[in-house]
């Protein structure tokens, strides 16, 4: 990282990367992050983006479906460290964010035999390296096709 890479904000480059319309990423993953930067991030994403609504909590792997569905139009940005959850959570939540690796068609979210196609973006936050959570056998669609802040 350079100078003036580490001078800006890391909202800077979440709100960069959701910007760049020729990224066809629906997911971005910021690293590394302490509890205050997630907070400050998620305000300053909310406040510059209409389409985009803070997620605080994720009960159960069905509102999470539900989540998702009710804003498959919006940028999501998850408030919680969603990859900490059970690997129900991520069957979910790979539908938002994976793609065929070979057709780039995207994957369907489903839960319970219902589906739709999600249109939106997400973003996610880890307090983890992505060394440990590339090792995290669970999330390998999802680190696969994130990208990665």
């Amino acid at each position: 990282m350079n100078t003036l890479e580490a001078s800006q904000p890391k909202s800077f480059f979440i709100s960069q990367a959701l910007r760049n319309v020729q990224l066809s990423n629906r997911a971005f993953l910021q690293v590394e992050i302490t509890d205050k930067q997630q907070e400050v991030i998620c305000k300053s994403l909310v406040e510059e983006y209409e389409v985009a609504i803070e997620i605080d909590e994720v009960k159960s792997p069905k509102h999470l479906f539900k989540i998702l569905q009710n804003h498959q139009e919006n940028i999501i940005v998850f408030n919680c460290d969603l990859l900490k959850k059970r690997r129900e959570y991520m069957v979910v939540l790979e539908g938002a964010v994976c793609a065929n690796p070979y057709t780039a068609e995207n994957w369907k979210v489903s839960f319970d035999g219902e589906s739709f196609d999600f249109n939106g973006r997400v973003v996610l936050f880890s307090p983890l390296s992505l060394q440990k959570l590339n090792k995290a056998e669970k999330l390998y669609f999802i680190m696969r096709d994130c990208y990665r802040i």
